[in-house]
């Protein structure tokens, strides 16, 4: 199990917001604080991409286009092109169905099918991706991606905590 705290992450230069994830047995390596504008990043065995980052947004609503906000400006780097978005949808995280967009980035052995999802706390939010290996020409839907045994675990496992005195 990861946590992060409200003070953790003030003390790293990001919004006060905690977190928890417990993805049990799931193959994932998990990260503090990795980059400035990531709270947490959780990385599979090698073979190719099996990703969960949580980064810090400025998005407040849990809705769609601020999904595709977040995603625009999150994966705007010229090796994440080409970005291409695809079907909202929903994700089941911390115990409910939230809006979520499905998008892909990359080419050849970078090209990753993508869902994400705004997730709003007490006095920030943050944005979650969810990312895997594919072959598709299209972005794969949401639902697709989180059959992957170790994202669907990250996913059911994460929380945000409410925030501290």
């Amino acid at each position: 199990m990861v946590e992060v705290t409200a003070a953790e992450a003030k003390a790293q230069g990001l919004p006060p917001i905690g977190l928890r994830v417990d993805p049990g047995d799931a193959p994932l390596s998990l990260l503090k604080f990795p980059e400035p504008d990531k709270y947490l990043i959780a990385s599979g065995p090698p073979g190719g991409p099996l990703l969960v980052i949580v980064w810090e947004t400025d998005q407040r609503e849990s809705n769609v286009a601020a999904v595709e906000s977040a995603v625009r400006k999150n994966f705007a780097q010229t090796w994440q092109q080409p970005l291409v978005i695809g079907e909202a949808g929903t994700l089941q995280i911390a115990g409910a169905a939230r809006p979520a967009l499905a998008f892909m980035t990359g080419e050849s052995l970078r090209k990753t099918a993508w869902c994400g999802v705004v997730m709003s706390g007490p006095s920030a939010s943050v944005f979650v991706t969810f990312g895997r290996a594919t072959r598709e020409v299209a972005a794969t839907p949401c639902a697709e991606v989180m059959t992957e045994p170790s994202l669907a675990a990250f996913a059911r496992t994460f929380a945000l905590l409410p925030r501290g005195p």
